[in-house]
């Protein structure tokens, strides 16, 4: 079984807490033949949100070893000078100045991929980024901005647009390719950018529903 630690640094208060959830260290070595990844640790680095949590237990139960969060600057050079590097850094858009710094410290600090991110991925992308040699994530449409002006991926445009439909959590889960938490966590997303708790009559004012 995993678990979990939450940590705050005695020295500085003011700094977001670093999450770290890791698997049992007596787990076996990564093995390329059978693609484990068992040995591989992911770091997410973003504003704290509700779509976080299921990505997180999602990397967790296909087999990821270890995934560290970090919700500021602060809490990244806090990992930085008391974990090893790891494999994937995911940093979040949503950062806005502060992100090139963090992409710059985490390459410097030996992380062996830094990718940076418009949207919350799924875990099956983020597997298929551990374990490819190069490039972004998988399905990296789902990360496309489909609407600047409100700042919506393609992913979200077509919740959106399912939910207009009737579609149910459970149907849109399926058709999309994520998990209903992580369905519910994105429709929290739009309902974020778009201002209104009613994502469908916002969607229909700013045109985003055909």
């Amino acid at each position: 079984m995993s678990s979990a630690t939450a940590e705050r640094s005695g020295t500085r208060p003011s700094m977001a807490p670093m999450i770290e959830i890791a698997l049992p260290p007596h787990r076996a070595p990564f093995d390329p033949a059978d693609g484990s990844l068992r040995s591989r640790t992911v770091l997410l680095v973003a504003p704290a949100h509700p779509a976080w949590a299921p990505l997180t237990a999602g990397l967790l139960n296909i087999g990821v070893g270890r995934v560290l969060r970090a919700e500021s600057l602060a809490a990244v050079d806090h990992i930085i000078g008391h974990q090893p590097a790891g494999d994937l850094a995911l940093v979040s858009t949503s950062l806005q100045a502060k992100r090139n710094r963090v992409v710059r410290r985490l390459r410097a600090a030996g992380w062996h991929r830094v990718l940076q991110l418009t949207d919350v991925p799924d875990s099956e992308s983020v597997r298929a980024a551990l374990l490819a040699n190069h490039g972004t994530l998988a399905a990296p449409d789902d990360s496309t901005v489909a609407c600047p002006e409100h700042d919506l991926s393609k992913k979200q445009v077509s919740i959106l647009r399912q939910l207009a439909r009737g579609r149910s959590i459970k149907k849109i889960s399926k058709n999309v390719g994520i998990s209903t938490s992580a369905v519910k966590a994105q429709i929290g997303r739009i309902a974020e950018k778009l201002g209104s708790d009613d994502v469908v009559e916002a969607g229909l004012s700013a045109g985003l529903i055909k």
